[in-house]
């Protein structure tokens, strides 16, 4: 065989050697670099969104129904056609006859406003012909079928004794200064409603309801660092330093809530979060543990903070520590809705 053609057979060889290499080396299967986890696309906090807290920080109370069923006032001739009794202007009869629009007998007018008393047209909501009223808002819940509610859990029934407390809130942000900003959960008052048949309006839940407590756990940004100050301290410690979160194990020194105290941090993605049945994965999760002082040992126990960040709510849900007993209190925020109110359910 000649040189030439040994050369030829060779080149050819080594043609292929090198397809198959270069297939191998861009084939899906083939070795990838780990993408970065960037300090953005996780750490973000919607303050465009009203949102339902699920809290264990207080005993969870049941869901808000309407207390009071409304007094629609006594008719009255309406001259004028404004819908409100003006006194000089409209008709109010008061006679013995079946004309009489007295129907308390008290010799004025009572309106919507003022005071109910028998005999006065009500709202009558769930249409069993008595006035459902109980003004005081601390006492034990006695809802009665028909009469509309907060869904607040989104499970189609009222729960009296429900998991979780529920709060509605929303993020406040605040300026710190010039690079640094803080967030920090405040409550909303009345994001349901429902206009009954007689045309009036209901709105729950009563901001009475909601505690300030939630408002006096502050997260701060600050070119990329992320801290957060629980609501019983005066010192914030880091969660997160840089724009690329950097996924470990280590211990990290701290002098809260003692000096020479150090914890356990550790930092990952791809987990999952169920919160009442539904199920929230590829999260990035950092949880702080394994509290020791100088002498060893040390309060809080166990999981001193941990946060859940979604790609798509940013925070969505976090853990502050028990300094006594227990458990410490979880905060979830994945219930989130664009636009008020959200209709009561009867």
């Amino acid at each position: 065989m000649s040189n030439r053609i040994i050369l030829l057979i060779a080149a050819a060889c080594l043609v292929i050697v090198v397809v198959q290499n270069c297939t191998e080396d861009t084939s899906p299967n083939g070795p990838q670099a780990p993408q970065p986890v960037l300090f953005a696309d996780y750490v973000h906090f919607d303050t465009t969104s009203y949102m339902i807290l699920r809290t264990t920080m207080a005993p969870p109370a049941a869901e808000a129904y309407v207390w009071c069923e409304k007094s629609v006032g006594e008719p009255f001739i309406d001259n004028n056609g404004n819908g409100v009794f003006d006194p000089g202007v409209d008709l109010f009869i008061m006679s013995r006859g079946p004309d009489n629009q007295d129907l308390n007998d008290n010799g004025k007018h009572d309106g919507a406003e003022d005071p109910w008393s028998p005999g006065v047209p009500f709202d009558d909501l769930d249409g069993d012909g008595d006035r459902d009223c109980d003004s005081n808002w601390l006492s034990l819940p006695n809802r009665e079928p028909g009469v509309p509610y907060c869904d607040l859990n989104d499970n189609g029934q009222w729960d009296k004794q429900p998991q979780y407390l529920y709060l509605a809130v929303r993020w406040r942000m605040s300026e710190v200064d010039s690079i640094a900003v803080e967030y920090t959960l405040f409550p909303e008052d009345s994001i349901f409603s429902i206009q009954s048949d007689s045309g009036l309006f209901y709105w729950y839940p009563d901001v009475l309801t909601n505690s300030s407590m939630i408002g006096k756990s502050i997260f701060r940004i600050r070119d990329n660092v992320l801290r957060h100050r629980p609501y019983l301290s005066l010192v914030a410690f880091t969660v997160f330093k840089s724009d690329t979160i950097l996924l470990d194990t280590i211990r990290v020194s701290s002098t809260f809530p003692n000096p020479g105290a150090s914890y356990r941090r550790t930092i990952d993605t791809g987990q999952s979060l169920t919160i009442e049945g539904r199920q929230f994965d590829n999260l990035l999760v950092v949880a702080y543990d394994d509290y020791t002082t100088m002498g060893g040992g040390g309060n809080p126990e166990g999981n001193f903070f941990s946060a859940y960040f979604s790609k798509a709510l940013g925070l969505l849900a976090f853990h502050l520590p028990a300094y006594s007993s227990g458990e410490g209190e979880w905060f979830y925020l994945d219930q989130r809705f664009d636009s008020l109110p959200l209709p009561m359910i009867e």
